[in-house]
């Protein structure tokens, strides 16, 4: 674990103020019980106004520096894997993740997907990593495309996110996917964490020795 990461995720996890603006404005006890009812919840406007001046052009100057390389998992999308600038969000929203699992839990992982029109999203579960998920639009050139789970009941729950908006949910237990892209691009970030004391504890990191480091799986790092 690099020196500033640490400093920063024991920040966190000893911190009442971390998330604090973010938790105060939200029911946390009703989302932690929807989340623990549905494996799912929907978290509107996660990321200010403020927050995205920043995010938006630091995706679009990735792009722009060609560090969004080829996704052949989803057609001809791009992908960036454990960005720093990501990363950094598994950081900012640590507290109110633990607050919504109920659970301590500590980062494995970003990764970014800008998808092009015509990609999809096939029908998955996650891996370990991905025990408690986050997905955040972050921008796209106009128009709506929802991201679907299968609910445990096995009917569907479909979500039409703005720039901002994000669902937490349990990617290695919910089927979740989107049907090909209708827009011209559209931009994701994917957020994961493991629980601290938990069965998937050993992925924290992602097995990395640091957060914003590339990914020590040398080959495929998706669910």
């Amino acid at each position: 674990m690099g020196l500033g990461v640490g400093w920063a995720l024991a920040r966190c996890l000893r911190s009442p103020e971390t998330g604090q603006s973010v938790v105060n404005d939200l029911d946390v006890s009703a989302l932690r019980n929807s989340y623990e009812r549905d494996r799912y919840v929907a978290l509107p406007r996660i990321l200010s106004d403020d927050v995205l001046d920043v995010v938006v052009p630091y995706t679009h100057i990735l792009g722009s520096t060609d560090r969004f390389v080829s996704d052949r998992a989803v057609g001809a999308s791009m992908s960036c894997y454990g960005e720093p600038g990501f990363d950094a969000l598994l950081v900012s929203l640590l507290g109110l993740m633990t607050e919504v699992a109920g659970a301590t839990v500590t980062p494995t992982y970003s990764y970014a997907r800008v998808y092009l029109r015509g990609d999809e999203l096939r029908r998955h579960r996650d891996r370990p990593a991905c025990e408690h998920s986050m997905t955040v639009h972050i921008d796209s050139s106009g128009g709506s495309w929802p991201v679907e789970f299968e609910r445990t009941d096995g009917s569907v729950a479909s979500f039409d996110l703005r720039p901002g908006d994000a669902v937490i949910y349990r990617g290695i237990e919910l089927p979740h996917w989107r049907v090909p892209c209708p827009v011209d691009w559209y931009a994701q970030v994917f957020l994961h964490w493991v629980e601290v004391d938990g069965s998937n504890a050993e992925e924290g990191f992602d097995k990395r020795s640091s957060l914003g480091v590339p990914s020590v799986r040398g080959g495929r790092t998706l669910p």
